[in-house]
């Protein structure tokens, strides 16, 4: 997207059976009324990538599936993220999803729902200088086989639930540096 486009559909998917990737610039909005998918397909390619690059960029939608069944990444520098339901990152067994957050730079993602890093799969945050709002329960490591991995290195880190969770039924890994 150019600097000052707007977006909206109901729903994306990246990386269904190949490799795909979409850029957001600054000034930009890209809205879905409903979920973002990246990394569906478990076919040994499928890998998507979504990335948030410049001041004043928008992006929401009610979910974002980082690696399915695939691998799927989010990188994002600066820019705003509202997700109004949930986050997963790594959802079924061989998913593997990342969330990055470019250290050498800022920007804020809120989840208001349910954040699960590693569900079935494998999933990875990676957070700098950025800010992270979580208004629902974060759960690394959900389901057995699971793998959640949380690097908190700096930035903000703000979770409104009662609780988080670390290990539910598989492994959990939080490392603050």
């Amino acid at each position: 997207m150019r600097m000052g486009g707007t977006l909206s559909a109901p729903q994306a998917t990246v990386g269904a059976y190949g490799k795909g990737g979409f850029y957001q610039k600054a000034g930009t909005t890209f809205t879905l009324q409903n979920n973002l998918y990246l990394g569906t397909v478990s076919n040994g390619d499928a890998y998507g990538k979504y990335e948030v690059n410049g001041a004043n960029a928008s992006f929401s939608a009610q979910s974002a599936y980082v690696g399915t069944y695939g691998r799927g990444s989010v990188e994002q520098t600066n820019g705003t993220v509202t997700l109004s339901s949930r986050l997963i990152l790594g959802h079924y067994a061989g998913g593997q999803g990342t969330y990055y957050f470019n250290p050498t730079t800022t920007g804020s993602t809120t989840v208001k729902g349910t954040t699960f890093v590693g569900y079935g799969g494998s999933g990875k945050i990676y957070q700098y200088r950025n800010t992270m709002t979580y208004q629902g329960t974060v759960r690394l490591g959900n389901n057995q086989g699971a793998e959640g991995y949380y690097k908190l290195a700096g930035g903000v880190l703000q979770n409104d639930a009662a609780y988080q969770v670390v290990g539910y039924q598989g492994k959990g890994t939080v490392e603050q540096s």
